[in-house]
């Protein structure tokens, strides 16, 4: 018969590619357990999160999940997910949100990179200001030749175009 054991996480142990837990039972027991998580996501809780264990056998137990007061502040509804990192006090550093209505939120308090970070991306209002203003000098400039046919002097006045406001400062590819 499986028993379902309520324990604080005390110490996090890598061990031969697993992760394992020295835990304390609500009844002050202390026990090592392996750390189950889904097949394609790894989580390590902090110490002292409450948390769910489950005792299969006599020497065997296994943690499954701990709980985490940070879900009311994502302010996710149902059908939605989050994925977050936390620092050691709670704070939230960098959030996923795969919305309801299909859009997925991404932030972070730094880079956010996608595929690399050779490469940086623009941002359309900088972008397209930049590129009028050139536009319009172009549509205004002129050249003078000493004859038709023969060679003309540079555009007047001279054109440059500076987008250089239109990067983003922390979103990057590589892509």
């Amino acid at each position: 018969m499986i028993k379902i054991v309520f324990a604080k996480v005390k110490q996090i142990i890598e061990k031969k590619k697993l992760i394992f837990l020295q835990i304390k039972s609500v009844a002050s027991i202390t026990r090592y357990v392996e750390l189950l998580y889904p097949s394609g996501l790894i989580s390590k809780p902090h110490k002292d999160k409450e948390g769910i264990v489950l005792n299969l056998s006599k020497n065997k137990y296994v943690a499954i999940g701990f709980r985490d007061s940070n879900s009311s502040i994502l302010g996710i509804k149902e059908g939605e997910i989050a994925l977050y990192s936390t620092t050691n006090n709670g704070d939230i550093k960098s959030k996923i949100i795969l919305k309801q209505n299909g859009d997925i939120l991404i932030e972070g308090s730094s880079n956010i990179e996608l595929n690399g970070k050779s490469k940086t991306f623009v941002t359309f209002t900088e972008l397209d200001t930049a590129l009028k203003k050139f536009t319009q000098i172009l549509n205004v400039h002129t050249h003078t030749a000493s004859s038709f046919g023969s060679p003309t002097t540079p555009p007047t006045p001279t054109m440059s175009i500076d987008i250089s406001s239109a990067k983003t400062k922390t979103i990057f590819t590589g892509g």
